[in-house]
């Protein structure tokens, strides 16, 4: 095995290790230290475990599980929305996603649904009603990467102006700023196991077909010569890639620059190869994610900050950084 073939396992060992060492000081750190000791006890043998943990250990699992899922989809998402429209600004936002999750959920939450439920499944509807508004109206116009950002900006902006007028209007203002700004305190673990069988089966199913995402890179002529239809795999991706999207968002509010930074990261760590670089891009995302919810739960007493103010912290100098040392950012202009 040369180096050049080892090298992206060896990435995928670090990036996992990271993981491995994040969720380890998840479990330990907060507002109540846990002893290493205890954490193994829990995990491996229950029966043997201080009780006076369980309660604490069990949160932070259920918060550890969030964080990383939500991370490694919003992740994996933004890879595939960057890939699809050949524009690596792109983030899985950007076709009004969060614009129409917010805008339902504050119509939840302002006609006074308390249950966490009804406000994630106002949410969803309004994240894949905003996605097929999008993508009715760049595909009646003629479907191309070009028209469908452009729609996608119009119709963020469109339910962005609502959403104001619901905020001004509501009485309920703080706990829909609340959501805006996003949270991993899930309220029932269930939804976090399923949350994980659709992300994982819907990212194993686009991993499947991963080629197909690197012959997109490839100029419109080219792609055509050898009979692939561009456009239906495009659609398609994005469609799968929107409802990860809105799935996680339906759950934890909005949590920025995951879904766009990550992919960048990813690709000058190990390159643009598809196979390689989605699994990394979920891994890498879901670590990221977990670090940041460390951060959010630690850096002051008593106090746990929205994950979403923790990412654009993390996230806009980070971005910046990588701006300025890329010397060839392919796609950054290019809409295809």
């Amino acid at each position: 095995m040369n180096s050049l073939n080892f090298k992206p396992y060896l990435f995928f060992a670090t990036a996992a290790l990271l993981c491995a060492g994040g969720v380890f000081l998840s479990f330990s750190l907060g507002q109540a230290s846990v002893p290493p000791g205890e954490i193994f006890n829990y995990i491996l043998f229950k029966q043997a475990a201080d009780p006076r943990y369980h309660v604490i250990l069990k949160m932070r699992l259920v918060r550890t599980a969030a964080a990383f899922i939500t991370g490694a989809g919003l992740a994996f998402s933004g890879v595939v929305y960057q890939s699809s429209l050949k524009n690596y600004l792109a983030d899985p936002f950007m076709l009004g996603i969060s614009a129409g999750a917010a805008l339902f959920s504050a119509l939840a939450i302002t006609l006074k649904f308390q249950s966490s439920f009804m406000i994630s499944t106002f949410a969803f509807c309004g994240a894949i009603f905003a996605v097929s508004a999008v993508m009715a109206v760049s595909i009646v116009k003629k479907f191309s990467s070009y028209n469908l950002i452009l729609t996608g900006i119009a119709l963020n902006s469109f339910f962005s102006s609502f959403l104001t007028i619901v905020m001004y209007l509501s009485k309920d203002m703080q706990n829909i700023f609340f959501w805006l700004m996003g949270s991993l305190d899930v309220k029932f673990a269930g939804q976090i196991f399923y949350t994980y069988i659709f992300v994982i089966a819907a990212a194993a199913y686009i991993l499947r077909y991963s080629y197909i995402l690197d012959l997109l890179k490839l100029n419109e002529k080219t792609i055509f010569s050898i009979g692939i239809d561009q456009n239906y795999y495009k659609i398609k991706f994005l469609i799968i890639a929107s409802l990860i999207s809105a799935l996680i968002v339906s759950q934890t509010g909005i949590i920025g620059f995951i879904g766009l930074i990550v992919p960048h990261a990813a690709r000058l760590i190990i390159g643009d190869l598809h196979r390689l670089l989605l699994p990394f891009s979920f891994l890498l995302g879901g670590t990221m994610l977990i670090y940041c919810d460390l951060i959010s739960r630690t850096a002051a007493d008593s106090i746990n900050f929205p994950i979403g103010i923790i990412t654009s912290l993390v996230g806009a100098p980070f971005f910046i950084a990588l701006l300025a040392g890329r010397r060839n950012p392919k796609g950054a202009g290019s809409n295809g």
